[in-house]
């Protein structure tokens, strides 16, 4: 199978979607470094594997790296890479967001639509496609059958600059290792020394273990402590101790539990005896004597403060009744006083008539009196303008009506020249001159032609001869022709301008008429403006006659009457108001049958003072009975913290012998909690022996979980160790044979490629993954490194010339192509010369790309033969769209 087409988007160098037709076997990418060459190849690669071998870095910093720089993101944007083979399609791609932190990468996507119509989707599935009817019983890890495609069919500049600069036998064999497609099993190499170094390592940790462990054993039997059990029975026996055989444990722990509480318990209650202080106090029923009779005493004293309470509110009471009363009095005689001083206001503005209905009547008429004249102020300079246009306007409008009729009369004269004139014109339209003349001369030209001497007309023979007489007549009517043509023409100029004076007198009529038709608007407007003064009900006849400073004198006066009025209409409802109230303040103070103010005061003030004294013993009752409920509080609160040290029945008890009490149980409690505490001692020795061999037991059962595990790693480490010498050991038996064969398809792609030194042989020689190249002389036992004695450009030859031998005899994929990263770095003309050779007769599907123009025309002119097989793509940009990229068929 052949690749026919590829195509990518927004893949590194590649801006928007670009496409490949690779449909002819053999393809040339050519361009200057930099401009997407190795890009093409890398491209392939990420399409069949998802990585790109020569780059390093995470996830999401290689999808950075191979995301085009300059794709503008808006909202979105994919990269992708399709490659179509034989009617299928394998893609993989992924999505690209913007947003002001930078860009999201979205994960890679990959799928195969086959030609079948079925549809693969993830690595795995495409690898078991990939590997039909080659590979199919063979297992792979994730991704490496997709990373064994692209070592077998693409060469890569990196990968053969590995195996030209490697100096260290390890890396050449690394590199050489890579082109033939072992990167797989070298990484699997890698992980099994990293695998086989732990297990070692774990080896040695678990022996120390082992020793640390039995280091333990020996230490914790040296740490067991000697114990006396029949001393031990003895003291628990004494503290009341007997039933040995049931939960020796929690019968210490409760019996000293029990020792502790009542020794703390005793102590409290010495702390608190002396605390309180009751040395005084002969036993606590003394206590709750005292509480019953303070309590007694308080209930009498706030009864007696709840009366004194009570009286104190009712003279309260009465003093304000008494200062309402006081502020009535005062209140009444400040009223009539005011009523006398605004009835002497009121008296002193002689208008007549005091009657608020007519004063109020007569602020109407002088408010309406000052509206009117504001009205006429306002409008008086609008409506004298109204009135002298309204005079001037019929003048101008009977003057306009009389242009108009004068101008139409006009127009009737000119439209009646302009149809005379169109008469004369259509008249001479025809020029019936101008075809006779033309005739005329149709008759000469008959005349002349048939050389005639009678006239073809009338058959008469003109005394002249009759060519002549034609020519004289032919000139008789063009003379009288240019007569009528100039006439013609000055009836059309003349015609010309009378259309011109119409179209100017219809225009004066029409301006005419517009004037007539604004004035008579006008007109209407003006009388319609003076009739809504007229209308109006401040409209004056009288005031639009007078003078405006007239006016503005008047309209100060009546403004001065209405402040006026309106003064006298407050100063009478004030007075009808206060009236009123000073009616009802007066039945009021009557009724309470109080005389003077004085009178009045006196009392508020013996109200007072007998406020003041009842306050004041109320005061000193509360503060006796505050204090009484603070020694109550007190003597309960000492009860309350008495209480939980002493029954009901001790109440009666003299605290002394309490207290007595209470210093005997301290003393035998403590000796109890001395003898617990030893016997606690032993009851730890016991039980640390007892762990320290139950610690024992473990460290024995570890010891031998440790050996097995040791032997167990033991084993697996030598199973590995040979299984990775069998494995990788290809360089000792018939694999260096083969490579050292002079007729294998290496040694026959090197000496073609490299045909100079063709009497020098190439060694392949190496073991336990370290590879050594020698050149062997034909003249003699000697043999060199090829380091030293290879030129870059022959490692270069010898690293190609293995991978076409390795894509050659592959079998693990249906594809057939070869794809080689810029194969003429390093080499000379010959090599370049050898190279176009192989490359143009390997039968396969080829891509190769190179930055050499010389070295494509020499691949051309070398393969001519089979143009019609090779097409150039020439990469003119390091940004490349589909323009940029030129198609060049053979």
């Amino acid at each position: 199978m052949k690749i026919d087409k590829i195509t990518l988007k927004n893949f590194r160098n590649y801006h928007g979607e670009v496409s490949f037709d690779l449909s002819r076997k053999i393809t040339i990418l050519h361009g200057d470094n930099g401009f997407g060459k190795s890009s093409f190849f890398d491209a392939i690669e990420w399409c069949f594997t998802s990585k790109i071998s020569r780059m390093n870095g995470t996830d999401t910093e290689i999808k950075r790296d191979i995301f085009n720089k300059r794709c503008k993101l808006q909202e979105n944007e994919i990269l992708s890479v399709s490659i179509e083979f034989e009617g299928n399609i394998l893609t993989r791609w992924f999505s690209v967001t913007g947003n002001d932190l930078g860009n999201d990468y979205g994960n890679t996507q990959v799928t195969l639509n086959s030609s079948h119509g079925d549809f693969y989707r993830g690595q795995g599935e495409i690898e078991a496609f990939l590997k039909e009817g080659t590979l199919d019983q063979t297992s792979f890890g994730r991704g490496s059958y997709g990373q064994l495609i692209k070592q077998t069919f693409i060469l890569s500049q990196s990968q053969v600059a590995d195996f030209v600069t490697s100096e260290e036998p390890s890396e050449r064999f690394r590199a050489l290792a890579d082109i033939m497609g072992f990167r797989a099993l070298l990484n699997e190499s890698d992980n099994m020394k990293k695998v086989h170094t732990s297990l070692i390592k774990q080896s040695e940790a678990i022996r120390n273990q082992i020793t640390s462990h039995e280091n333990l054993m020996k230490g914790k039997e040296e740490v067991k402590q000697e114990v006396d059990i029949f001393e031990l029975n003895k003291k628990l026996i004494d503290i009341g101790i007997t039933e040995l055989a049931i939960d020796l444990d929690t019968q210490i722990a409760q019996t000293n539990k029990q020792a502790l509480a009542d020794k703390i318990n005793a102590e409290k209650f010495l702390e608190l005896y002396e605390e309180l202080n009751l040395e005084h106090v002969h036993s606590v029923s003394t206590i709750v004597s005292q509480i019953s009779e303070k309590e007694s005493d308080y209930e009498k004293l706030k009864a007696r403060e709840e009366q004194l309470k009570e009286f104190l509110k009712r003279i309260n009471q009465r003093t304000n009744s008494l200062i309402k009363e006081r502020d009535n009095i005062q209140k009444y005689n400040q009223t009539r006083m005011t009523i006398q001083e605004k009835e002497q206001e009121l008296a002193s503005h002689d208008r007549g008539s005091l009657d608020l209905n007519k004063v109020t009547e007569n602020l109407n008429v002088l408010r309406k009196r000052a509206s009117s004249i504001e009205f006429t102020l306002s409008f008086q300079p609008t409506i004298m303008q109204n009135v002298e246009r309204q005079k001037k306007l019929p003048t101008n409008l009977e003057l306009s009506i009389i242009n108009e009729a004068t101008l139409k009369k006009r127009k009737e004269k000119l439209l009646f020249l302009a149809e005379r004139l169109s008469s004369i014109i259509q008249d001479n339209k025809d020029n019936l001159l101008l075809q006779l003349i033309a005739n005329i001369k149709d008759i000469k030209s008959y005349v002349v032609a048939n050389d005639m001497e009678k006239c073809p007309v009338c058959s008469s023979t003109p005394e002249e001869n009759l060519e002549s007489c034609i020519d004289h007549n032919i000139l008789s009517y063009s003379t009288k022709l240019d007569r009528d043509t100039s006439y013609v023409s000055k009836a059309i100029s003349l015609k010309s301008r009378i259309t011109n004076m119409l179209a100017k007198t219809d225009e004066k009529i029409n301006e005419t008429n517009n004037n007539v038709t604004k004035m008579n608007l006008e007109l209407d407007r003006l009388k319609e403006e003076y009739n809504n003064y007229i209308n109006n009900n401040l409209f004056s006849e009288e005031l639009i006659q007078a003078s405006a400073a007239h006016l503005k004198d008047e309209l100060g006066k009546v403004r001065e009457e209405i402040i006026l009025q309106q003064k006298i209409i407050e100063l009478i409802i004030s007075l009808e108001k206060m009236k009123e109230e000073l009616k009802d303040l007066g039945s009021e103070t009557a009724s309470k049958k109080i005389k003077t103010e004085n009178e009045v005061g006196n009392s508020i003030e013996r109200m007072t003072k007998a406020s003041g004294r009842v306050a004041k013993h109320r005061t000193q009752m509360e503060s006796s009975i505050q204090k009484l409920s603070s020694d109550i509080q007190d003597d309960q609160i000492i009860l309350k913290r008495l209480q939980p040290f002493l029954r009901t029945e001790q109440y009666d008890i003299p605290l002394q012998s309490l207290i007595s009490k209470n210093r005997d149980s301290i003393s035998r409690n403590e000796r109890k909690i001395s003898r617990l505490s030893d016997i606690n001692q032993v009851q730890y020795a016991i039980k640390h022996n007892q762990e320290i061999q139950n610690q024992i037991q473990e460290v024995k059962q570890t010891i031998e979980a440790l050996s097995n595990r040791k032997t167990e790693i033991d084993k697996i480490a030598e199973s590995l160790k040979k299984y990775k010498t069998q494995l990788f050991d290809f360089f000792d038996s018939d694999t260096k044979d083969y490579l050292n064969d002079n007729n294998s398809p290496i040694q026959k792609y090197y000496r073609y490629l490299n045909p100079l030194p063709t009497n020098n042989l190439i060694q392949f020689d190496g073991a336990d993954e370290k590879l050594s190249i020698k050149v062997v002389f034909e003249n003699g036992p000697e043999e060199s490194n090829a380091q030293n004695i290879l030129s870059s450009g022959q490692l270069n030859v010898l690293a190609i010339s293995i991978f076409l031998a390795i894509n050659e005899a592959q079998n693990i994929n249906a594809l057939d192509f070869i794809a080689i990263d810029d194969p003429i770095q390093n080499m000379d003309d010959v090599n370049q010369y050898s190279i176009c050779d192989v490359l143009g007769q390997i039968n396969k599907q080829i891509i190769f790309s190179t930055h050499d123009l010389d070295f494509v025309k020499l691949f051309l002119k070398k393969n001519e033969h089979k143009k019609d097989d090779i097409q150039v793509f020439s990469f003119t940009s390091p940004f490349l769209t589909q323009d940029k990229i030129q198609h060049i068929p053979c």
